[in-house]
């Protein structure tokens, strides 16, 4: 080990139940998609629904933000090492990226500008 002590986290069943209803929501807000007035999508039905597109814009703006928290955010990529490891991203934001030049541990954490 690298001298830290490990940690001990107990399982949060909360938030788990929180990451299923927030992958279930995914199936009627694509669904409703079909049927939204607003904007263009690859399918769309004859029939559109008003009803359907305040509830495309109530869930649109959060829910997104909500799957990356619940999977750990930015922070659950800190600790990969290898090609896939996550490099943050220049700008305000805090994004993180994969880095095309991941594989040497010295560029690893080079801010990028483009993912």
């Amino acid at each position: 080990m690298d001298g830290r002590a490990l940690e001990t986290r107990t399982r949060r069943y909360d938030i788990d139940w929180l990451r299923i209803a927030a992958v279930l929501l995914l199936i009627p807000f694509h669904t409703a998609r079909v049927f939204n007035v607003g904007e263009q999508f690859y399918a769309k039905n004859e029939q559109l629904s008003i009803a359907l597109q305040r509830f495309i814009v109530f869930v649109q703006p959060w829910h997104m933000s909500l799957l990356f928290v619940l999977a750990g955010g930015p922070r659950g990529s800190r600790s990969a090492t290898g090609p896939a490891a996550a490099t943050p991203l220049r700008g305000s934001r805090g994004c993180w990226c994969p880095s095309s030049s991941a594989s040497s541990s010295s560029s690893r954490h080079r801010p990028t500008s483009v993912c």
